[in-house]
Parts: structure tokens; C-alpha cells; sequence
């Protein structure tokens, strides 16, 4: 999940290479093993910084902390940008998710429910992907403008998505 130089130049490589290795997995698979692999590296690292934040760390913990990120200190604003990312890449996932549990049900055509084949799974899992890349190569600095454009897009993305799952929602009968 690591890149050595994240910006908005290599950013899109890096999101196609991870899924050209994971083509062989369902779309929400992909975004769950992203996130698996951003939790496994960054899920230590962040907690810690989160413990610091809050001022309720034990002593060891703190030194831990210091000794691994001396140079690596997150200002409020950056964990307050983290944690947007975070939620609305979750929010995403659960978004995918959801959309390929409708596929998996068997008994929906495109005629059925159109919406939701027309749904970008691909364009939802590719920012999710972003978004972890973000999160990940924010713990190393990445640039306050691209943190915040990601975070903007993934608005956009998000808002997207729930205009589709209302829409499957609606051709199904009912509403969310």
C-alpha cells in the first residue's frame, strides 16, 4: 500500500497497479483487501497517534510513539483530514458492498434494475483505493493540496454512490 513519492502524478499508477494484482477479485473484495493491507501497515501507527492526540497514553505506549515517528508528528488538522478520509472511504466499501450483493443475487437482470448495473463499481473501488493510498502516504507527509482534493472528490464519489444505491433501491420498490 506504500509508494515512496505520492502525488497527483503518480498517484493514478499506483491505484492501477494494485488492481491490476487484485483482478482476479469481485470489486468490494478489492477494497477490502486494500483496506486490510492500509490497517495491517498504518493500524498501529495510526492508534498510537490517536493515543497521543487524546493525552491518555500509558508511558510506553508514548515512547513507542516517539521512538517510531520522531519526525513524523501529525498536526490536528492532518488527523482531522484523516479521519474524513477514513470515513468516507469506509463509507464507500459499505457502499460496494452493498452493490454486489444486489449483483450476487442472482434473480436481478439489467432489465430488472437497471441502476444497478450501470453503477461504476470499477470508478468506486479505484478511489477507495486512492483514498487508503492517501491515508497511508499522509503519515509520510503527503502535500496538504492533494490530501484535501482526495478528500473533495470523495465527496463527490460518495455522493454519487448513495444517488445510485437510492436509485437500485427505488427500481427495487422501496426506499432506503
Amino acid at each position: 500500500m506504500t509508494c515512496h513519492s505520492f502525488n497527483t502524478w503518480n498517484a493514478h499508477e499506483s491505484v492501477v497497479a494494485i488492481l491490476e494484482k487484485l483482478k482476479s477479485y469481485t470489486w468490494d473484495a478489492k477494497a477490502v483487501i486494500a483496506l486490510s493491507a492500509f490497517a495491517l501497515d498504518y493500524g498501529e501507527t495510526w492508534r498510537l497517534t490517536l493515543t497521543q492526540a487524546s493525552k491518555k497514553e500509558n508511558a510506553l505506549e508514548l515512547h513507542v510513539f516517539r521512538l517510531a515517528q520522531e519526525e513524523k508528528k501529525l498536526s490536528q488538522s492532518n488527523s482531522d483530514l484523516i479521519s474524513t478520509l477514513v470515513d468516507r472511504t469506509l463509507q464507500l466499501i459499505n457502499g460496494i458492498i452493498t452493490l454486489e450483493k444486489f449483483i450476487a443475487n442472482k434473480s436481478y437482470t439489467p432489465k430488472d434494475l437497471p441502476a444497478l448495473f450501470k453503477a461504476p463499481r470499477d470508478l468506486y473501488t479505484y478511489w477507495i483505493l486512492l483514498s487508503l493510498l492517501a491515508c497511508a502516504n499522509q503519515l509520510s507527509q503527503l502535500e496538504w493540496n492533494i490530501k484535501s482534493e482526495v478528500v473533495a472528490r470523495l465527496k463527490i464519489v460518495l455522493t454519487q454512490l448513495n444517488a445510485d444505491l437510492d436509485e437500485i433501491k427505488r427500481q427495487k420498490g422501496y426506499s432506503r
